[in-house]
């Protein structure tokens, strides 16, 4: 995590950092905490930024990260831009990309698991996502619930 930290400093600054690391703070107490079946929300931040919330399987939040402009990867491994720790959430699962228009798609990487939008199941390509969007990666039955706002 702290890799994610110094890059966070080096992109931005002053109240953003400080947000960052508080939302890395709690992500690191939502993943030493254990989440069972976690879902993310998708939400347009300040400054036409996005950012991801991680929510518990009641839906409330637990904490937020920025997402910068360009590919956040989400899965197990250490590091990653959105790292969960789902059994069914392969190591690197999925690719958000966030484009300077503040469209963001998705791509799952040909994983297991797979990845689905609104009940369908996503294909080899990127899907663009619309707010309120239900996104499931790591299967319906354990995975972890994205949803664009």
């Amino acid at each position: 995590m702290s890799d994610i930290k110094e890059k966070a400093e080096e992109i931005y600054s002053g109240e953003r950092v400080a947000n960052i690391k508080k939302s890395l703070s709690s992500l690191d107490q939502s993943i030493a905490n254990g989440r069972g079946n976690t879902m993310l929300g998708l939400v347009e931040g300040r400054d036409s930024e996005r950012s991801i919330e991680i929510l518990d399987h009641h839906g409330q939040v637990k904490s937020e990260i920025l997402l910068p402009i360009g590919e956040a990867h989400i899965g197990r491994i250490s590091g990653l831009e959105v790292e969960i720790s789902n059994c069914f959430v392969s190591r690197l699962h999925a690719v958000l990309t966030v484009h300077d228009s503040g469209d963001v798609t998705i791509r799952d990487l040909d994983t297991p698991n797979g990845t689905i939008i609104n009940g369908h199941q996503l294909n080899d390509t990127s899907e663009k996502l619309q707010p309120s969007d239900t996104i499931v990666v790591g299967g319906i039955e354990g995975g972890v619930t994205l949803r664009l706002k």
